[in-house]
């Protein structure tokens, strides 16, 4: 009880549970904690461990070659980027919630708050989901993008760009962003906006608009415009298939 009540008062942020004093009851109490509970499983989640086994395997492999673009190319990998829909939405707002490292601005979301923004028409939230020769399809990305229009301009503001830390180092990142360019080429959008708030954490992300031809117009916000003389289109890697 000394330890739980200096827990609480120097880390509030912490949930100390209340223990009973027979520890014959220990049991029962944390099964009936909601604390611990999952709010729901995702298909993602049931092959978490396999997947954690398969990068094992995969930092064995590529050790094997001398250029990671030629490991790469082994593996078949396939991008899929499509809107939310029922199927995916559980996984979306667990990836809002559990994504920490290779997260753009670490906006959290609700069920609701999430449906909320599907309802919108000025937003598309959009999956991305990964596959190799030896992986299933599963979702491990999730973007929100807001469009406005200021006279003649239209801009697309990315306002979360996520990833799980399984894929890192496989340019995904790279076809999420090709994509939304070719997609706002496509439709008039004279400007990309994307933000970065630096968190403990989220060192990965933290470069992923700089190194994709974006400028910085203030401390956090990026800029690429789709219409200056000098843009560079992002290329795709050619060993990554995109399924759209």
């Amino acid at each position: 009880p000394l330890e739980c009540a200096k827990v609480r008062r120097l880390c509030p942020q912490v949930k100390v549970l209340e223990l009973p004093k027979d520890p014959v009851n220990y049991r029962k109490t944390l099964l009936e904690s909601p604390f611990l509970k999952a709010a729901s499983t995702t298909f993602e989640d049931s092959k978490r461990a396999k997947n954690y086994a398969k990068k094992r395997q995969d930092k064995v492999q590529s050790e094997q070659f001398h250029n990671l673009d030629d490991y790469f190319a082994t593996l078949s990998i396939a991008v899929t980027i499509e809107p939310v829909n029922e199927g995916s939405f559980n996984r979306a707002v667990q990836l809002t919630n559990k994504t920490n490292q290779f997260n753009t601005t670490t906006q959290r979301f609700s069920d609701k708050q999430l449906r909320e923004l599907l309802d919108n028409d000025e937003y598309q939230i959009i999956t991305v989901s990964y596959a190799d020769n030896v992986t299933e399809q599963e979702v491990i990305g999730l973007m929100v993008v807001k469009y406005s229009q200021q006279g003649a301009l239209k801009s697309c503001d990315i306002e979360l760009l996520l990833l799980s830390c399984r894929v890192l180092g496989r340019s995904i990142e790279t076809a999420i962003l090709f994509w939304l360019e070719q997609q706002c080429l496509a439709t008039g959008v004279g400007c990309i906006h994307g933000k970065i708030n630096i968190t403990e954490r989220n060192t990965p992300v933290r470069d992923v608009y700089e190194k994709h031809g974006f400028t910085n117009d203030v401390e956090g916000l990026w800029r690429l415009d789709l219409t200056s003389a000098t843009h560079s289109s992002i290329t795709l890697p050619e060993w990554l298939r995109l399924n759209t």
